[in-house]
């Protein structure tokens, strides 16, 4: 009886872990790539960006993750004088159980953590905490 009731604890353990083993990959899946900063639905603490399939290139700011976890943030303009042009470096760090998204740089605009409020295939909705 006892060996039935531990392995039965073990497959819901198991059954656990393996859960949230695939929803922090499918989290992590879904935040790879290039993202556009979307100024139309941003606001002073949200911070919305869309997925950036297409080859054409988009000006203003930007994130780009890579599946090493490292990511790059940035702004890029038309113009090569435009004195808000910056990119930096680092890495990040996803939290399922708070679902935060933790950025590792030196500097950070609104800080360095946020929590994720949506995340699509095209979509990233953060806010800064």
């Amino acid at each position: 009886m006892k060996t039935k009731i531990l392995f039965i604890t073990s497959l819901i353990l198991l059954g656990t872990f393996c859960s949230n083993a695939q929803n922090r990959n499918k989290t992590k899946d879904l935040l790879v790539g290039d993202w556009n900063y979307c100024y139309k639905e941003s606001s002073e603490n949200i911070l919305v960006y869309e997925k950036d399939d297409d080859t054409e290139l988009i000006f203003g700011h930007y994130l780009i993750f890579s599946e090493e976890e490292s990511f790059t943030v940035g702004c890029s303009a038309q113009c090569g004088n435009d004195p808000n042009i910056y990119s930096k470096n680092g890495t990040w760090e996803f939290d399922l159980k708070n679902k935060t998204l933790t950025f590792n740089i030196d500097v950070m605009e609104r800080g360095k953590e946020f929590k994720i409020i949506e995340i699509t295939e095209d979509k990233l909705k953060l806010e800064a905490i």
